[in-house]
């Protein structure tokens, strides 16, 4: 519930501004999220230490026929 001050204010008001803080709050929330997954998802991927057996392969190659 949100907080309702007695200081003369309109409790429609205090409310309304209530209500954008709490949706504010959420989109930071979400977007928080998103950027986290986005994260984790780019850790999952293949990195260079996985492609570096392959140029090793050719280089003992030209090593070996040259």
């Amino acid at each position: 519930m949100p907080r309702i001050n007695h200081d003369g204010r309109n409790e429609n008001t205090t409310l309304a501004a209530a209500l954008i803080i709490d949706k504010e709050r959420a989109e930071r929330a979400a977007k928080t999220a998103r950027l986290k997954e986005a994260r984790l998802a780019q850790a999952i991927t293949p990195g260079p230490s996985q492609r570096k057996p392959r140029v090793t392969k050719k280089v003992r190659r030209i090593f070996v026929a040259g």
